[in-house]
């Protein structure tokens, strides 16, 4: 009989795995959320640097910039020349 665990002990073990796993999917669901939010910053100094200011905007090789609501062909020219211009020398 002294093989049988403790009711009360094993129920304060489990009580207490599950507190723990409690913390850590916490801490998990914060790590994610400070990741989300500091790829949303660059993000959006990315496309201040890029001279974004609005929506639709197409950035085309990092290069070309076709920016609100244009006609298909606009973004084909554009499209075109980022094709015909010498490779971006850019890291």
């Amino acid at each position: 009989l002294d093989a049988l665990p403790d009711r009360e002990a094993a129920r304060a073990r489990l009580e207490e795995a599950d507190r723990l796993d409690a913390e850590a999917a916490r801490r998990e669901g914060e790590a994610v959320v400070a990741a989300e939010t500091a790829l949303r910053t660059a993000d959006l100094d990315e496309a201040r640097a890029l001279g974004l200011g609005g929506v639709p905007a197409f950035v085309i090789d990092r290069t070309y910039l076709v920016s609100g609501a244009q006609p298909p062909d606009t973004l084909l020219g554009a499209l075109r020349r980022a094709r015909e211009a010498p490779a971006s020398t850019a890291a």
